[in-house]
């Protein structure tokens, strides 16, 4: 054989100079020894044939007494037959027998072909009437490769009562056993689990991600925390938080997270890059712990799903203008994110044992009251999570690092040959980089300011902007509406609400105070309308002690502004100061 096509050696001029000539065309071709094969036609194995596994040394030798005997006869296929009847005599068998072996022998002259085959039918082998093969067949399809993960019992059940009602006898149990062992694995998974799960349990996984440096790939993922947390005031449940987390891949560190009531949207997003990118020191201040945390720095890409958070056009705008490449997962294939995936149960492990936990399903819940058990609040769980994340698993061996830890691969990468410590890429603009991150409109500026989900916002600066005609990109915070940020040459101004007098609300408030209003004619008024959202709140204050939904809805108002930090120390309440404009000095 030589490339696959059978040919005839027609010189020999040495082993690396050979001439061949292809059977059928009649090319000829120099080839080498390696580039040829041998010539071997499959020969009919004796059924069974004992193997390795079933070595019994009397077969054996039997076996090879039989090659002796057997090669004593000429090659050509033609012995006399005085030759194969000694052979018979002396090995006690019959001439057919010595006929049979002596043609096993022309094909393959190894003893493995003379030893004995097994007794009764072929392992493997169906015998049943092609019927009862056929309702068999039909009985898994219908009840074993189902989502539903119909027992073998019910298999067995649907396919005698379709052999009675077709005059046929029953097959067996084992019969019906053997027949669900027989299908394709993965095929079997994927029809009983579905896609997702009959991959992660069936499909071959050979490697993961190949990445050489840390913050070259960075996964992103949302998860519903299995613990209720409870009011800081009346120590009530108020329902389970969302954390969004980001993990480097190269180090398995935990980049940074984000924890609200809130359902996952473009501003979590937003929040968790934030905190993966920035140094934590003042976070961790604000959270009254002494934890290390030094994992920050630019990434280099992002990998998440195709969730709609994900999918914002704002969040992959920004990502482009900060020079972060966005990587979405394959539809339907959680296993493309299983170092945030693996992760997250990791967490929702330890999450297990605070008190309040929900666990994973009301199977392992069993009796236990999780809302009666619940005693941390979002801050307590909050610092908990910075315990768990920068104290417990940043310092515990990783059995994908080599049983190194996530801290000593994150030092080992930044740290050069000579011991001179490198810093992780760092954003100058940390302002500039979450406001870029947030969900925005277009809207043109008015002589009396900005108008935006019904309310007006106004603020001096805009005056330049008046009937400019230019449609301007306005985002805004879905956790505070209070202000809006308009974006101008690079930079973020801030405009907020024309009355300064209205204090923080969400977006989510601000639905629900206008859907009270929704039965009314006409646009609903300002006043109306804010009129409306303090009611709404009023409300939920008094109803906090009996409602968790109205404890829930009461946890969610944003307290303090999280992105206004130049805004915040602005008194409106107080007279402006106009500047002179003959001094060089501020007052």
């Amino acid at each position: 054989m030589c490339e696959g096509r059978a040919a005839k050696v027609a010189a020999v001029c040495g082993a690396d100079r050979i001439q061949v000539r292809i059977c059928g065309s009649g090319e000829s071709i120099w080839v080498t020894i390696d580039e040829i094969r041998p010539f071997v036609v499959d020969s009919p194995t004796p059924r069974s044939v004992l193997t390795a596994e079933f070595a019994d040394p009397k077969r054996e030798a039997r076996a090879r007494q039989w090659c002796d005997q057997l090669s004593a006869l000429p090659a050509s296929g033609r012995a006399p037959y005085a030759m194969r009847l000694a052979i018979a005599n002396r090995m006690h068998v019959s001439l057919r027998t010595v006929n049979r072996r002596y043609a096993r022998y022309l094909d393959d002259d190894n003893p493995a072909a003379q030893l004995d085959g097994l007794r009764g039918n072929a392992p493997g082998c169906r015998i049943l009437q092609v019927e009862k093969e056929k309702i068999i067949e039909r009985s898994i399809k219908e009840v074993y490769l189902k989502r539903e993960r119909g027992t073998l019992a019910a298999v067995h059940a649907h396919a005698e009562w379709l052999c009675r009602s077709a005059g046929l006898k029953p097959p067996c149990l084992r019969t019906t056993r053997s027949r669900i062992r027989s299908l394709d694995p993965l095929l079997t998974a994927r029809r009983r689990f579905g896609p997702h799960e009959g991959d992660a349990l069936q499909a071959p996984c050979a490697r993961g991600l190949v990445v050489r440096r840390p913050l070259e790939i960075v996964q992103i993922d949302h998860a519903l925390m299995d613990v209720i947390v409870a009011s800081p005031s009346s120590r009530l449940p108020i329902g389970r938080p969302w954390i969004t987390l980001a993990i480097d891949v190269f180090t398995r560190c935990i980049l940074g997270y984000y924890i609200s009531l809130d359902d996952p949207n473009q501003t979590s997003v937003g929040l968790c890059l934030e905190h993966a990118c920035f140094p934590k020191n003042a976070w961790l201040k604000a959270l009254k712990q002494t934890l290390d945390y030094p994992m920050f720095g630019k990434m280099e890409s992002v990998h998440w799903d195709n969730a709609k958070t994900f999918r914002a056009k704002a969040i992959r705008t920004q990502c482009e203008r900060m020079g972060i490449r966005v990587n979405s997962r394959p539809v339907r294939r959680p296993h493309f994110g299983a170092y945030i995936e693996r992760y997250i149960g990791t967490l929702m492990g330890k999450v297990h044992m605070l008190p309040g936990t929900t666990f994973s399903n009301s199977r392992r819940r069993g009796d236990y009251d999780s809302e009666a058990q619940a005693t941390l609040t979002l801050t307590e769980l909050q610092q908990w999570t910075a315990q768990e994340i920068a104290g417990v698993y940043h310092n515990t061996p990783h059995r994908g690092l080599n049983d190194r830890t996530p801290r000593e691969v994150w030092d080992e990468a930044w740290r050069c040959a000579d011991g001179r410590v490198r810093l992780p890429p760092v954003i100058a603009d940390r302002r500039e980089f979450l406001l870029g991150f947030l969900p925005y409109e277009y809207r043109r500026v008015q002589r009396d300011g900005l108008h935006l989900f019904g309310l007006r916002y106004w603020d001096a600066a805009l005056s330049p902007f008046i009937n400019s005609h230019v449609r301007h990109r306005v985002h805004y915070h879905q956790g505070d509406l209070s202000c809006v940020f308009l974006s101008c040459n690079g930079d973020f101004i801030d405009i907020p609400l024309s009355d300064r007098t209205r204090g923080p609300f969400s977006m989510l408030e601000l639905k629900l105070a206008r859907k009270d209003l929704r039965p009314r004619r006409g646009r609903a008024h300002e006043d109306e309308l804010f009129f409306s959202l303090e009611a709404k709140r009023a409300l939920i204050d008094n109803a906090a002690a009996e409602s968790k939904k109205a404890r829930k809805e009461q946890a969610r108002r944003p307290m303090r502004p999280d992105v206004r930090a130049a805004a915040a120390s602005v008194d409106y309440a107080s007279a402006v100061t106009p500047l002179d404009p003959t001094s060089a000095e501020v007052p």
